[in-house]
């Protein structure tokens, strides 16, 4: 057993709680890129859609399922959480395009802005490069959108750093788990974690209704205030008896799709009058319900148009979407007087290009690569070691 798994071997999950984990499904990836295009549609400010950063909220959930259910096969596979291939994977996965992205950004800012709101960004890059954006934000803010950060160049690095934290603790603490009940048979097992994972969500949850009115910036950037969203994901993928359960409804389950998408694009719609918080807690009922229909769905028209090829790449190269696609809105709307659907059509054209570029030029090929996969190799951190470089570097080209 090497170093990196420190989890002492658990009892090990039936097959049927870590099979998804073992085949690909497409229909996840179509379900990223719808959640992306809501951000771009908020972000460029389309009235039918001020709800439509829901985006964000649709993208914890399917993170805290799909990474449990990594973890879950680990352990089904060898009794243990191979923590280093986890964090060399995801390290390998968002650092090198993020880092990218951010120098890239730095530059073209500095071309587009003032000497003043340069001097005024730096704080934001250095949280970015250092995943602590969402405490920054939160520390900077006036509200949940407020005009004092609308412009700053790294907004959107505020939930990436929310993830990074996620995959930072959450393998850690789900091996605890295991490991603090590897006395129990499994069944009792999987229930405490469970029960423990479920009042995890609940309790974040309030903590963020709590907050809203006191402290709104906390309840929106918060990891502690957010963490309900990924804890809801990862229940369901430790619940897998729900889409057991839905299948056995799968005639049903072809309406069910429909209507929790339709959900899902009425919450983020202007039709919807409710705060980001209620909101939130709202789009993760509902994407627990998508997954769950979708995943039991045997090949109705959402499943689909989910699992179908453009969806599905656009859903591969949503990370990079994400990531280039504030930067193109700002330098469209400094540059040019569109309208909101313009500029959402440019920002879908421009951001897509660039995240498929990345995905085929450095995002691929650093995940294959064998100097970072082969036995024995140790992954290039680029992020906290190179972060300081550009602080400097922004100020002086500022100058």
């Amino acid at each position: 057993m090497t170093s990196s798994n420190v989890l002492d071997r658990a009892n090990t999950p039936d097959p049927v709680e870590t099979r998804a984990a073992d085949t690909y499904r497409p229909h996840l990836d179509g379900l990223r890129a719808v959640a992306v295009y809501l951000v771009l549609l908020f972000h460029a400010g389309t009235s039918a859609f001020t709800g439509g950063y829901i985006g964000v909220d649709v993208f914890f959930v399917l993170s805290g399922y799909l990474v449990t259910q990594l973890l879950l096969r680990d352990v089904a596979q060898s009794g243990v959480i191979r923590f280093g291939r986890f964090y060399s994977r995801r390290f390998r996965r968002l650092l090198p395009a993020a880092f990218v992205a951010l120098i890239v950004t730095a530059f073209v800012f500095t071309a587009i802005s003032s000497p003043v709101e340069v001097s005024g960004a730096v704080g934001g890059f250095k949280a970015a490069f250092l995943y602590s954006a969402n405490w920054y934000f939160i520390h900077h803010a006036s509200g949940y959108f407020g005009a004092d950060i609308s412009t700053n160049p790294v907004l959107h690095f505020w939930s990436l750093a929310v993830e990074e934290q996620f995959y930072l603790v959450w393998p850690v603490a789900l091996g605890g788990g295991f490991l603090l009940t590897r006395r129990f048979d499994h069944g009792k097992q999987m229930r405490a974690i469970r029960v423990t994972v479920a009042i995890g969500a609940l309790a974040s949850a309030a903590w963020a209704l709590s907050l809203k009115s006191g402290n709104p910036n906390h309840a929106y950037y918060g990891t502690d205030a957010r963490a309900y969203e990924l804890l809801a994901g990862a229940f369901l993928a430790l619940t897998p008896a729900s889409v057991d359960w839905a299948k056995k409804l799968a005639r049903f389950m072809r309406l069910g799709s429909v209507v929790v998408v339709g959900a899902l694009l009425v919450l983020a719609s202007a039709w919807v009058h409710l705060d980001a918080i209620e909101r939130g807690i709202a789009v993760t009922i509902t994407t627990c319900l998508i997954i769950v229909a979708i995943e039991a769905d045997d090949g109705g028209p959402i499943k689909r148009a989910l699992s179908s090829s453009p969806a599905v790449y656009l859903g591969k190269v949503s990370y990079g979407t994400y990531l280039w696609h504030w930067l193109v809105i700002l330098v469209v709307t400094r540059t040019f007087q569109t309208s909101a659907l313009s500029t959402f059509g440019i920002t879908c054209l421009v951001a897509t290009a660039l995240a498929s570029l990345s995905f085929q030029m450095m995002e691929r090929p650093v995940s294959r690569c064998a100097l970072v996969t082969g036995p024995g190799r140790h992954i290039l951190l680029m992020g906290d070691n190179h972060a300081w470089m550009l602080i400097p570097l922004v100020t002086a080209i500022a100058r």
